[in-house]
């Protein structure tokens, strides 16, 4: 991996939230385990409710939005990097 960093951001907005957005987030975290350049973290609502959970998924300074996210979905995304 180059020295580029990549940043998975879940939202935490009450919508996100309710559809357990933190399993995601957990399962992100323990992905990026010992992978330098991998950082998770919360977000605030990114007004993409009805759509949601929401990552937004930065790298070389691009961002990506991947909507109606699961804890699945987020590991296969995150073997790609």
């Amino acid at each position: 991996m180059n020295n580029k960093k990549i940043v998975i951001k879940v939202c935490h907005g009450h919508a996100c939230s309710g559809r357990f957005s933190k399993y995601i987030l957990e399962r992100a975290q323990a992905e990026a385990d010992g992978r330098e350049g991998l950082i998770c973290e919360e977000c605030p609502c990114q007004g993409n409710c009805e759509k949601g959970p929401t990552v937004i998924i930065t790298k070389n300074d691009n961002d990506q939005k991947y909507s109606h996210m699961d804890p699945n979905e987020i590991a296969k995304i995150m073997k790609k990097f």
